[in-house]
Parts: structure tokens; C-alpha cells; sequence
């Protein structure tokens, strides 16, 4: 497959999640206010489905002595909010952001320039099939696995009420309590694990083409190795380098804004779901699904960060390559000026971790874990 046709694949995701919660689908009418307002129509929609089992949590549930039961209407009402805060952030506030990055992404995916070209055939295009292939799998992993976790209630209960939460203001004596209730709230579940792995996504491919760019030049400046071509094209692929890397820090800075907002939410509601999803598995084997969920998610979330850092410090280890003194003064200058750009990393940043890494992985299990063994001490 060649370069071209695995970017319109993923571009084609990204802009169908942006079609999808944004509304587009829906056609233009002639009032301004229905049309503006369709974004709205996500955030209010899933507002209101979250404000069902935080009732749950407040109101209707008395005792501690379901664990299913606080678990998973603690961790559903806290992806609710979380996912609605990320919609926010990414659809109604960074949105522009996002394409203006996208249009780079089209740029370095169909330009042809010397040097630079092939070495993106090999590198970006490994990089953005990698990226593919794993929004593919967690879609589907995370489709699958909404089948038994929205019925565990039912389970529970051998299929004789409703989900764990029951909607406010439904009376059990009516003919629509039942259908209802068994209807909406699989559907509610399928609708926030859906949103979250189709946000998650978003931040994964964005990532995967910045780390896939970053090879791709590490990969020319490593050609001034070579005595030949360092004699031949010496400031021709200095100059090269050293715009391809101005420019994907640049855009990188643009999208580094709202991966800050994205990622501390993102870890904080992560934490808080692998705290809710260790306190019940103790006591329930259900426990143990949505933990291996969210250590996969928080890997996914953590492991491009740390690739992307691995490909910004090869950079700069291949600048100390160069046979420099093989260079005329010139060079040599624009070398060091290099050099000292290629100090600052490039990795995505949040409050209270800093640099994601795999170690970031380490830290919110970590506290996740040690939260949950104080609540169960403490609760129980």
C-alpha cells in the first residue's frame, strides 16, 4: 500500500469523527441557530445519560454492598463527564487546530522532495499503517467488550430488572419501565465507550504521523554519514533537515495546547477507573474486564508519547554523527545552530506528570492502585 493511500485512510477517520460528533450529516436548513446549534446536540445528549447514573450514585443507591453496582455507575458517570469536557476542548475549542495539522499531514504525504520523499515511503507510511492497524484493533476490542460489560447488571440480577441505574422519574408500575430501562441503558454504555476510543484515537494518529515525520528525517540526516554525499549535497540536506524539523515542531506546538488539556483529563479519568475497577475485583471476576481495558487504554495512551521522544533523541544523536570535520566553516555553523535546536525534545506534556512516557504508564497504575486498596480498607 502505498504512502497516499494509507494517509486517506486515516484522514478519512479523522474526518468522519468530526462529521460524526459535530453533526454535519444532518442537512443545512435556512435558520443559523439550528444549524450552529447541531454541535451541541453530542454534549447535551450524553449530558443528560450521565446525569442518570449520577443520580444513581446520589439517590438511588443506599448501600455499598453492590460493588458492580458503585463501580460501574462511578466509572460511567466519570467518563461522561470526562468525554464531555474532551469534546469540548476538541471540537468546539482547538477544532481549526486539528485541520490546520491535517493539511500539514497532506503536504509531507504528497510533495515530492529530494531526499525526503523515499525516506517517507519507508518511515511515515510504516508509521501511519501502525497507526491504523491499532485504532482498528482497539474499536473493535472495545466494541466487543460492551456486549458483556453493559449486561452485567442484568446478569446479576438473572435478567429480572433493569441495568444497575434505573432512569429518574420512569415508576417501576409502568409498561414502559422495563423496556425502556433495558433498552437505553446498553445503549448508553456502547455510546460512551464508543466516544472515548474514538477520542483516544484521534490523539494516537496525530501522534504516529509526528513520530512517522521525525524518522523520516532522522533517516536523511543520517545520509551525512556518508563521505560522498556529505562532499556532494552537504548543504542541501542540512538546509532540508533543518526546515522539515522546523516545520513538524511547529505544527506539533499547535496541536501540543490541547494535548495538555487532552491527556491530563484523560489520565485523571483514568486513574479514577482503574481505581473504581481494582476496588471491585476482589470481590468480582466482572472486576477484572474493565481493569484490562483501561491498563490497554492507558498503554495506548502512554506508549506514543515515549516514541515520539525515542525519534526527537535520535535526531539529535545523529547530528553528533556527522562528520562535521569533513565540512566546509560554513556548514559547520549551520550544523551547531541545528544542534542546538535539536536539544528540545519534542513530547507531548500534561500538569502533574510532565513528559508522557511509558513510565507515565507507571505512575497512574500506580496511584490507581494505591487509592484502591485505601478506599477498600477504608469503605469495607
Amino acid at each position: 500500500m502505498s504512502l497516499k493511500d494509507s494517509h486517506e485512510k486515516v484522514k478519512n477517520y479523522v474526518l468522519s469523527y468530526f462529521s460524526l460528533y459535530d453533526i454535519e450529516f444532518i442537512p443545512s436548513t435556512n435558520c443559523s441557530v439550528i444549524d450552529k446549534g447541531k454541535i451541541l446536540i453530542f454534549p447535551v445528549v450524553l449530558g443528560v445519560l450521565t446525569s442518570f447514573t449520577g443520580w444513581h450514585l446520589m439517590f438511588q443507591m443506599t448501600s455499598m454492598e453492590n460493588l458492580m453496582d458503585f463501580t460501574f455507575n462511578f466509572n460511567v458517570t466519570v467518563a461522561g463527564v470526562q468525554t464531555i469536557i474532551t469534546f469540548i476542548c476538541v471540537n468546539l475549542i482547538y477544532k481549526d487546530d486539528f485541520f490546520t495539522v491535517l493539511k500539514y499531514f497532506d503536504d509531507i504525504t504528497t510533495s515530492e522532495v529530494e531526499f525526503l520523499t523515499k525516506t517517507r515511503m519507508d518511515h511515515l507510511q510504516s508509521s501511519i499503517s501502525i497507526a491504523w492497524k491499532l485504532i482498528r484493533v482497539y474499536f473493535i476490542g472495545a466494541s466487543i467488550l460492551c456486549l458483556p460489560l453493559s449486561f452485567v447488571g442484568l446478569i446479576q440480577l438473572k435478567l429480572d430488572a433493569p441495568l444497575i441505574y434505573t432512569i429518574p422519574g420512569l415508576p417501576a408500575d409502568t409498561v414502559f419501565y422495563y423496556p425502556v430501562n433495558i433498552i437505553v441503558q446498553p445503549i448508553h454504555f456502547y455510546f460512551i465507550m464508543e466516544s472515548i476510543v474514538s477520542m483516544d484515537c484521534l490523539f494516537i494518529v496525530y501522534l504516529f504521523y509526528i513520530r512517522g515525520e521525525l524518522y523520516a528525517i532522522n533517516s536523511v540526516a543520517e545520509q551525512l554519514i556518508n563521505k560522498e554525499i556529505l562532499e556532494s549535497d552537504c548543504y542541501k540536506i542540512l538546509l532540508l533537515v533543518h526546515r522539515a524539523h522546523r516545520k513538524v515542531m511547529n505544527k506539533f506546538s499547535i496541536i501540543s495546547n490541547v494535548m495538555w488539556h487532552f491527556y491530563w483529563q484523560k489520565f485523571f479519568g483514568v486513574s479514577l477507573y482503574m481505581c473504581g475497577s481494582f476496588f471491585v475485583s476482589k470481590n468480582d471476576l466482572f472486576g477484572v474486564i474493565p481493569v484490562t481495558f483501561t491498563i490497554f487504554q492507558l498503554l495506548l495512551l502512554s506508549g506514543p508519547g515515549q516514541l515520539i521522544s525515542d525519534c526527537s533523541e535520535m535526531l539529535n544523536n545523529t547530528f553528533y554523527m556527522i562528520l562535521w570535520y569533513e565540512m566546509k566553516l560554513k556548514d559547520q555553523k549551520n550544523l551547531l545552530i541545528m544542534m542546538i535546536g535539536a536539544q528540545k525534545s519534542i513530547q507531548p506534556e500534561t500538569l502533574g506528570i510532565g513528559q508522557i512516557s511509558i513510565y507515565t504508564f507507571v505512575q497512574v497504575a500506580k496511584t490507581a492502585f494505591s487509592y484502591a486498596m485505601f478506599a477498600y480498607a477504608v469503605l469495607l
